[in-house]
């Protein structure tokens, strides 16, 4: 059993893999239990990690959010209990979170990988005249985010628009393995542009993945789920046992 396992927050080859994302070969972990394992046995244990103890959400807390998850990955105690390898942290984001972790990579040369799953790009989209704008789900999410309102949500994504593009982060990003999972959304473009971006900035590292579902992936959840660990497998295969 190997001491260590990679941790996953949350955010290639040069190839790109068809839709059929379900012919893919589904890992034996989502369709079968693990053998116990007396020495580290499965447990339902989840971490509390505090960021600053304030419950008012703005995209500016997210990114120190993140900021501090990886932090808390590489604290020696937390890397011990939970059986951490420091060097192999990927970061996984979905929509906001895909450009969260797009950030948090890009700002952090030790972070070994990360998984972009149906990205929002925050800069891009705010950038422009104001009419134009994506600004239709702000009203729909402050509600569920604690302390915040649509205007606050716009005129933060707005004022950091030209810091916030992550298409600016290929340079920094050229050398780190990434998966980009696309689907049919409105983001779409954006993470194709992304690939783009990136492997004409030299990083060979970067598989696309496109799946004909909805942001959600409603009805690709177990091909989400294989993509996504078949991935992790090739890219850090785990220590010898």
């Amino acid at each position: 059993m190997a001491k260590h396992r990679s941790h996953l927050l949350l955010c290639t080859l040069a190839l790109f893999w068809p839709t059929s994302a379900r012919a893919q070969q589904i890992p034996a972990a989502i369709e079968m239990d693990p053998s116990p394992d007396r020495e580290f046995p499965a447990t339902m244990e989840a971490p509390d990690i505090m960021s600053h103890g304030s419950g008012r959400f703005s995209f500016s807390k997210a990114i120190e959010d993140t900021r501090i998850s990886v932090q808390f990955s590489r604290d020696a105690e937390n890397v011990k209990k939970y059986r951490i390898d420091p060097k192999k942290i990927v970061l996984v984001g979905h929509s906001m979170g895909g450009f969260m972790v797009a950030y948090g990579a890009a700002h952090d040369p030790d972070i070994a990988g990360l998984v972009m799953i149906s990205a929002w790009n925050i800069g891009e989209t705010m950038t422009g005249p104001k009419e134009t704008h994506r600004v239709d789900t702000f009203p729909s999410a402050s509600i569920r985010l604690a302390g915040s309102t649509p205007a606050g949500l716009q005129e933060e994504a707005e004022g950091n628009a030209a810091r916030w593009n992550y298409f600016d982060y290929a340079d920094a990003l050229r050398n780190r393995p990434m998966l980009v999972l696309e689907s049919d959304d409105r983001n779409n473009l954006h993470n194709h542009a992304r690939v783009e971006a990136l492997r004409k900035a030299g990083n060979s590292y970067v598989a696309e993945i496109y799946m004909e579902a909805d942001h959600s992936y409603s009805d690709h959840r177990i091909a989400l789920q294989s993509a996504l660990l078949n991935w992790l497998q090739a890219t850090f295969p785990p220590a010898a046992k």
